[in-house]
């Protein structure tokens, strides 16, 4: 008897976890794409491509984790933002893109007293939840 209900329960313990199994949503699914570029002109290009149209945010940090830039854009799926070099201040900047409360990409910039740019490393390209005043650390630099 306790054998036959041991297994009932346990028959039925593995069908709860395999319905569960079958109708859990996956949280956070990406569902936009960016990225920080330099061009030829001396500008920072940010794109942003998402399959749902949503609204996204390109926030620009100082050195200092000052917020120096911040708007928010409507897309049609595609978007491109330009910044010139010479309305940036010199030293290290973090350009932010966040679409759906995640961080679709963050990328360092650099840009020096004579106004050119340069990307001195990838930072972030992946999806993680974040605030608008989220600054991601490298080596305890921004």
């Amino acid at each position: 008897m306790k054998t036959k209900l041991f297994l009932t329960l346990t028959a039925v313990a593995m069908t709860l976890v395999s319905l569960n199994a079958q109708t859990t949503k996956i949280v956070n699914q990406p569902t936009c794409k960016a990225d920080v570029q330099l061009n030829a002109n001396n500008q920072v290009i940010v794109r942003y491509l998402d399959t749902n149209n949503q609204k996204i945010k390109v926030i620009v940090y100082g050195e200092n984790g000052q917020r120096l830039h911040g708007k928010t854009f409507k897309t049609d799926g595609m978007l491109k933002v330009t910044y010139d070099a010479k309305n940036l201040p010199a030293g290290q900047l973090t350009f932010n893109v966040v679409c759906n409360n995640q961080l679709a990409c963050s990328e360092l910039v650099k840009v020096t007293d004579k106004g050119t740019l340069t990307i001195p490393q990838a930072i972030f390209t992946a999806q993680e939840p974040v605030s608008e005043n989220t600054i991601v650390m490298v080596n305890d630099k921004q």
